[in-house]
């Protein structure tokens, strides 16, 4: 009798471990919950530590990580490492969606800014030479923004109808014999010196110290119809619904963050405010086009 009560104590007492096990795991993954992990590919400048600090004030705890390689963030939210993140555009964000077989989707817009040719060998789109070298990226949605501004500045022709997604496959004309160079994007600033032109996101180039003389040519984003370039914050298809994620989305509208953007970017980034309904319109028109 004595021994069928311990047995039925312990009994209970694992039952009690396990239901508890099981709360604590539910808590983790409460979809409200003020703990947010935000996935970032820099933490330079100002706009983390006051979007931090206005979180606070509403009773959000952000915790920023930085992932530096540009594909690990997205990868990191798939598996459930981060609960949004917040440094790619939604062309950038398609492309992942359709490689990886991903259902990641906007809950607001973030930034949105210019790319430019950069060169430290020359003053002027004209006087690049025959033969020269182009630092562009080499993932397919900002390796055709960065074909489209060759194009633009008149250095290439693309063939009709390729779209933000082109490649140097693509390419009609070249009449220089440009050669492109195919890199991260983030790499190309570090190549400046060895090419005679790079295509560098402003923001990018600003936190490597580039100096903005150096732009020869820029495109102008928010010309795109639909805004493909426009930076989000992405979440999981399961949290569009999350009102503590919904809320920080709301919070980098503040006039504070915005004017710090801009200041942090010398007038040449800005955060603007896309109504979620085109960003998923937007989104869902990029993914089409990449399938």
């Amino acid at each position: 009798m004595k021994k069928r009560l311990y047995f039925l104590f312990y009994m209970i007492i694992a039952l009690n471990i396990i239901t508890a096990c099981g709360t604590n795991i539910s808590s983790g993954g409460n979809k409200d919950s003020n703990a947010v992990k935000i996935g970032v590919s820099s933490t330079d400048g100002p706009v983390w530590d006051l979007l931090k600090e206005k979180a606070k004030a509403e009773g959000i705890d952000i915790e920023i990580v930085e992932i530096v390689d540009w594909q690990l963030p997205n990868d990191a939210l798939v598996n459930g490492e981060i609960d949004m993140n917040a440094f790619q555009h939604l062309a950038f964000l398609s492309q992942y969606n359709v490689q990886r077989g991903a259902n990641l989707v906007p809950i607001g817009s973030t930034f949105i800014g210019p790319k430019a040719l950069f060169s430290e060998k020359y003053d002027k789109i004209s006087e690049i030479p025959n033969g020269a070298s182009v630092a562009i990226s080499n993932d397919p949605a900002n390796m055709g923004l960065d074909l489209k501004l060759l194009e633009s500045a008149g250095l290439i022709e693309l063939k009709d109808g390729v779209g933000i997604f082109g490649t140097p496959e693509d390419i009609t004309k070249n009449p220089k014999q440009l050669k492109m160079n195919e890199m991260d994007a983030q790499q190309t600033p570090r190549t400046l010196q060895d090419v005679a032109l790079a295509a560098i996101y402003i923001s990018i180039a600003g936190r490597a110290g580039i100096d903005m003389e150096n732009i020869l040519y820029e495109n102008d984003p928010l010309s795109m119809d639909g805004l493909p370039y426009a930076n989000v914050f992405a979440v999981r298809s399961e949290d569009t619904e999350n009102k503590t994620y919904k809320k920080i989305a709301s919070l980098i509208q503040d006039p504070e963050i915005k004017q710090a953007y801009s200041d942090d970017t010398g007038g040449l980034g800005e955060i603007i405010d896309v109504p979620l309904d085109d960003l998923q319109k937007t989104l869902d028109r990029l993914t089409g086009q990449k399938k």
